[in-house]
């Protein structure tokens, strides 16, 4: 499965998009001051994701809704897009009715220049393809780059839980955006 946008293409992980993803968690870390940076000092077990992985292509079902797709631009992984469950109170459920999706681009070389807008639009596109009629992004106060992508994809903010992210020290509000998919 390839999901094209004007700039990127959304693919299922491959074998060859382990190691770039291991050196992502292990190395190349600046992503992390962004993306849930109160979740960045979690041991990382490379052996055990590598197992997961590939575990996960060898026994993957291709009508799957797959929860990772990985971002190309110009046939480089650049990143990738996720989809999760939330709930009436916009928390994480595995058994929730509404899809809310994220997204990194690791290499902040490739930030800025509107593929992370593409990569919300092709795959907003794609999952009102699935039956939904809205999709949620969540992100934390201090995460301007997210909160300005959000607004430029068209999703609005419908809830703010005051003070409950700490990054370095500092109190963030958690935040939760919509997006009709009409």
């Amino acid at each position: 499965m390839e999901i094209r946008g004007n700039q990127i293409c959304l693919k299922m992980m491959s074998i060859s998009d382990i190691e770039d993803s291991i050196r992502w968690f292990t190395v190349d870390k600046e992503w992390m001051n962004w993306d849930a940076p109160w979740e960045k000092d979690e041991v990382f077990d490379a052996d055990d994701y590598r197992k997961r992985k590939l575990h996960l292509i060898e026994t993957r079902i291709f009508t799957d809704f797959e929860p990772r797709l990985e971002i190309y631009y110009q046939d480089i992984h650049i990143g990738w897009v996720n989809r999760y469950f939330i709930n009436d109170s916009f928390e994480f459920d595995s058994n929730g009715k509404d899809i809310a999706i994220g997204i990194v681009i690791v290499d902040p070389k490739y930030r800025n220049m509107g593929l992370g807008y593409d990569t919300y639009h092709a795959y907003t596109n794609f999952i009102k393809t699935l039956g939904y009629t809205k999709v949620y992004t969540q992100t934390w106060s201090g995460n301007i780059p997210m909160i300005n992508l959000a607004h430029k994809a068209g999703f609005h903010l419908i809830n703010r839980i005051k003070n409950c992210r700490m990054v370095d020290g500092v109190l963030y509000d958690g935040l939760t955006y919509v997006k009709g998919l009409s």
